[in-house]
């Protein structure tokens, strides 16, 4: 499970995000360490802060 870190207004269009930081400390046992990591010691990535909102309303869809 990769920890969540932060919340934030993304200043491109003002949308509330939030982050998630994967660190080489904590893929050490997974077999996708090397695609994901590559050369850096961690991978970040966002998503949108409604993301339950919107799969909730796709499953009632």
């Amino acid at each position: 499970m990769i920890p969540f870190k932060k919340v934030f207004n993304e200043k491109k269009n003002n949308t509330k995000k939030k982050e998630y930081r994967a660190s080489s400390k904590l893929c050490k046992g997974c077999e996708l360490v090397e695609s994901c990591l590559e050369k850096s010691k961690e991978n970040k990535f966002t998503i949108t802060y409604y993301r339950e909102e919107y799969e909730r309303n796709i499953a009632r869809i």
